[in-house]
């Protein structure tokens, strides 16, 4: 509300501008429940998935499943995956990162030798990972 004044300062009207904004509320909660609907998928997921950001290799996601195999918590979500987990610089993942951050390829790897510190005990394995651009 605006109250209008005239040359004596003594309001005439109120000015009352309404705008109609459901369809953008309702765009919004639909959009908020579909980010939930996704978020669930990715996080209730039995295979492991993580999502990195930018050249630096921020870890933006990662599943319970990702961070069981990296042996990790939560902790490491937001921090570059070169700090949080610095035996991965022994591989070339982050080659091949870099590969698909630049090319926008994807990139497939089979039977990958990969060693974690779990616990403070060294763990290796073999995986198979993929580097998707989105």
């Amino acid at each position: 509300y605006k109250p209008l004044f005239d040359e004596t300062g003594n309001v005439y009207a109120i000015l009352d501008v309404v705008i109609d904004v459901t369809s953008q509320v309702q765009a919004n909660r639909l959009l908020e429940e579909n980010q939930e609907f996704i978020r669930k998928i990715f996080y209730s997921s039995p295979v492991a998935n993580l999502v990195y950001v930018g050249k630096e290799m921020i870890l933006r996601e990662a599943n319970e499943k990702m961070l069981e195999i990296f042996g990790r918590d939560a902790s490491i979500i937001g921090k570059p995956v070169t700090e949080t987990i610095p035996e991965l610089k022994k591989t070339d993942l982050f080659e091949k990162y870099s590969y698909v951050l630049e090319s926008g390829e994807t990139y497939q790897a089979f039977a990958q030798y990969i060693e974690f510190i779990k616990n403070g005990t060294s763990y290796f394995g073999y995986y198979d990972y993929t580097y998707k651009p989105l």
